[in-house]
């Protein structure tokens, strides 16, 4: 008969310690990948600057913005804590990034300027931008459609 207290079978302390081992390396996994993520991120926010619009380098800004958008996106989806948090209490980092390189009001000014764009060339810079995108986004991508 076993004395009271034994160890439990083998297989089930290997169990034990294998799960401890994986969730330790899916652990390193995800936070190896969310470093990744937010260098990305920073590199795409840095990128940004006053380029003329449908420039070669404008087109290539508007595919970080983009990128940077469907992020932004992503993290104003994910559950908080609280709603009143701030944005440093929370996980929208895109935004906060965006705030902290001092990016606002040069997207701001890059969205007139491409209003202004689109209001002299009667709306055909909508389909160039459009076309720039190589129809991944098409017109429902970080502008919001036709823009009104």
């Amino acid at each position: 008969h076993k004395p009271r207290g034994s160890d439990p079978t083998p297989s089930t302390a290997m169990a034990g310690r294998s799960d401890r081992y994986e969730s330790k390396s899916d652990a390193d996994g995800i936070e190896s990948l969310s470093k990744k993520l937010t260098s990305d991120l920073r590199k795409h926010i840095r990128s940004l600057g006053p380029y003329p619009v449908m420039s070669d380098k404008w087109r290539t800004m508007a595919d970080s913005l983009q990128r940077i958008a469907n992020i932004s996106e992503m993290e104003r989806n994910l559950p908080k804590d609280k709603e009143e948090a701030t944005l440093w209490e929370c996980e929208e980092l895109a935004l906060r990034y965006l705030l902290e390189d001092g990016k606002l009001n040069l997207c701001l000014r890059l969205l007139e300027q491409f209003r202004e764009y689109v209001a002299e060339t009667g709306g055909a810079g909508k389909a160039a931008a459009s076309s720039a995108a190589d129809g991944k986004e098409g017109e429902g991508g970080a502008g919001g459609g036709d823009g009104g």
